[in-house]
């Protein structure tokens, strides 16, 4: 498991725009026909429309394909006892599993980008206060985060891989 914390402090004086999101990519042999994501019982929004048409398979990791066009699907995952979501990335097959793990608190959202194109095959699981559209579109959605003079925010969150039996 690896564990990352990071703490953010606004040093100047006046309130600022604080938009934080880890992207973590990840690949074969964890990404491959007949893997999936797990997650317990949540929202899912989609980016855009292309994330739309390919919403109901989420969870689901197909065989590269050519001319894939990518999706960008928004979890809201609720939170475990100890604050942290969970979303899991399951290979059977190759019996591995990989768990991300992350502090509701100050990363909310988790953003999946699901690129199952050939030569660019590739989940990002990647959670954040934001979305990755900008910080005028994420005001507008009413997700822009401000930080005060003197604030200081903390980000936690685990990646941790295991192989199954």
């Amino acid at each position: 498991t690896v564990y990352i914390t990071d703490r953010l402090e606004n040093q100047g004086f006046a309130p600022a725009p604080l938009m934080m999101l880890y992207h973590c990519n990840f690949g074969y042999p964890l990404v491959d026909a007949g893997a999936r994501l797990e997650a317990v019982n949540h929202e899912v929004l989609p980016k855009d429309a292309v994330a739309a048409a390919g919403i109901s398979d989420w969870a689901k990791m197909e065989a590269p394909q050519p001319n894939y066009a990518e999706q960008v699907l928004i979890h809201r995952i609720p939170a475990d006892a100890d604050g942290f979501a969970r979303m899991a990335l399951v290979n059977p097959a190759a019996k591995l599993k990989l768990t991300m793990a992350y502090d509701t608190r100050t990363l909310p959202l988790l953003n999946q980008w699901k690129q199952m194109g050939q030569g660019e095959y590739v989940i990002g699981l990647e959670p954040g206060n934001c979305v990755p559209t900008g910080q005028s579109d994420n005001e507008k959605r009413g997700l822009l985060r401000m930080i005060a003079p003197g604030e200081v925010v903390e980000f936690n969150l685990r990646i941790g891989v295991e192989e199954l039996a």
